[in-house]
């Protein structure tokens, strides 16, 4: 099985001072890090060998991931209502 996975972390920082206030890696529900399983004929031998398509379907992919997962991330950040 192969998949795609978006490690990402929100920091919160102060502009000024540069003392972070808060700070958390995006996690999905189970507390994982963000994946989703892939088609295997979506990776190329190498990451050189990756076509226009291939590149286009990974970051529509990593979008999504991002999207299921930002809004828990900035809840347990408190940065939401």
């Amino acid at each position: 099985m192969s998949g795609v996975f978006a490690a990402y972390r929100i920091v919160v920082i102060d502009a000024h001072t540069g003392e972070i206030f808060a700070s958390r890696p995006a996690t999905a529900s189970a507390e994982s890090l963000p994946w989703m399983e892939t088609p295997t004929a979506l990776w190329p031998k190498t990451p050189n060998d990756l076509s226009d398509a291939e590149r286009v379907t990974l970051q529509a992919d990593v979008s999504k991931l991002i999207d299921s997962t930002l809004l828990r991330t900035l809840a347990r950040l408190k940065l939401t209502r």
